[in-house]
């Protein structure tokens, strides 16, 4: 269905529909669209202008241990005194949010939605015809979970394609820096390890595909390790001219083929490696889409900050004060640093003429407060994690009657191969650089 095409039958809220985007554990996503230009009641009166480049942010109801036990308000606190300041107070780095009041018909209205839309993944997972074909099927794990109540929610900026050439795309960055619970002796970080688990454990016919070890991709290679030489790789700057890289050679990317002016860059290898962990860091996208993203963020100083800020608020060194935290008593160090670690990182980037990739830009999203209650599910994990041997990939394959596991491509572990010793200092940071304007197109 176009994105704005009406859904069949008569219109429920009269002179607007919602259109599902996406949902998490604690909120729902969803498009507003409406029937005329101006008019309406008052309320739609209202919701229209603040509507116009954001998208609902609707709270689910309230479960035990669910982050929805923060309010709107509680969230946008948390963000304005908390979050923001840690990063310099720069806006331009995460969509932006403002709260909205939402009357019951609309709560109503994202209900039905969602009984539908349980009702279609049921059908999926019987082989039988959806009973609601213009809906999508919802996620398993989600099935069952209602929004609500009514009143204060969330809009939040709407990243998607603004035109016919614009592009979009979503990383999670997840644990930049090694979890405080790793034993010393650890091959994997927590990201790959946590992975090898759920892939491993889950039963034949059901392992999840994004876990898969042989296709998994690293998140720390976001931050450490050789990346891409600049002549190997295509960005425009804002005026949409090739830009210069640290050798002055002018070099970009025209139908997935690198032109040169300069000289070779790194050894054919070293090339090929990075491409590799680009394609399964973005998974999902164009090879050479992916390619553009993971060179694109390494030019920006945002994510070596945020590794920064989850490493210092309970990163390697912080064993103690992770374990003698407690739903009672919680690590406040704790509750931000499992917030960095679960945001969401989202890309506009656009194809230009000749096939060339521009960089629009990119923002952080759900950065949303943890709650307390979290905190013995986060302790349990990393004991199963610890006493599993899965940071250091000796969990029990006899078990299965198989050999050695395949382990992903995980930063950590290449490094000790290779004689090192894992680095978690802190990466050296330019404030001013956390997002590099010049090199956007920004208007």
């Amino acid at each position: 269905m176009h994105p704005h095409q009406k859904p069949p039958g008569t219109l429920r809220l009269g002179d607007k529909w919602l259109k599902f985007v996406g949902e998490g554990a604690a909120n729902t996503i969803w498009a507003v669209h409406f029937v005329e230009d101006s008019g309406g009641d008052t309320f739609t009166r209202d919701l229209r202008p603040l509507c116009q480049g954001y998208l609902l942010r609707i709270l689910k109801a309230l479960s035990d241990g669910s982050d929805s036990h923060f309010t709107a308000k509680d969230q946008l606190a948390f963000f304005e005194n908390t979050v923001l300041p840690a990063f310099g107070n720069q806006r331009s780095l995460f969509v932006d949010q403002k709260l909205v009041h939402l009357r019951q018909d609309v709560i109503d209205e994202c209900n039905l939605l969602l009984t539908q839309m349980d009702e279609n993944q049921k059908a999926s997972t019987q082989d039988q015809p959806l009973p609601h074909p213009h809906l999508p099927s919802r996620t398993r794990k989600f099935v069952g979970t209602r929004v609500g109540p009514a009143g204060w929610h969330m809009l939040t900026e709407d990243m998607r394609p603004r035109g016919p050439l614009e592009r979009f795309a979503e990383i999670k960055p997840k644990w930049l820096a090694q979890s405080p619970a790793a034993p010393s002796t650890a091959l994997l970080c927590r990201n790959c390890a946590v992975a090898t688990q759920r892939f491993t454990e889950a039963p034949e016919g059901q392992k999840p595909s994004k876990s898969d070890p042989a296709k998994y991709g690293c998140p720390l290679r976001l931050v450490a390790g050789p990346g891409p030489a600049p002549e190997n790789h295509i960005t425009h700057n804002g005026n949409g001219l090739p830009a210069q890289n640290g050798n002055g050679n002018g070099n970009h990317v025209s139908n997935g083929h690198a032109e040169k002016n300069g000289t070779n860059g790194s050894k054919k290898k070293d090339d090929d490696d990075w491409k590799a962990h680009a394609e399964r860091i973005f998974r999902g996208q164009d090879p050479r889409d992916s390619h553009f993203l993971f060179w694109s963020i390494r030019q920006h100083h945002l994510l070596p900050h945020l590794r920064n800020l989850q490493n210092r608020l309970a990163g390697p060194g912080c064993a103690d004060a992770f374990w003698a935290s407690s739903r009672d008593d919680p690590d406040p160090d704790l509750l931000l640093s499992m917030t960095l670690r679960d945001c969401s990182l989202f890309f506009r980037y656009e194809a230009r003429p000749h096939g060339a990739l521009r960089m629009l830009d990119f923002k952080l999203a759900d950065l949303d407060r943890k709650v307390a209650a979290k905190v013995p599910r986060w302790q349990d994990t990393e004991r199963q994690l610890v006493e599993g041997g899965w940071y250091e990939g000796k969990q029990k394959q006899a078990q299965a009657g198989s050999g050695e596991m395949f382990l992903p491509r995980c930063y950590l572990r290449e490094v000790q191969e290779a004689g090192s010793e894992p680095d978690f200092d802190a990466i050296p940071v330019d404030m001013t650089k956390l997002k590099d304007v010049s090199s956007l197109g920004l208007p």
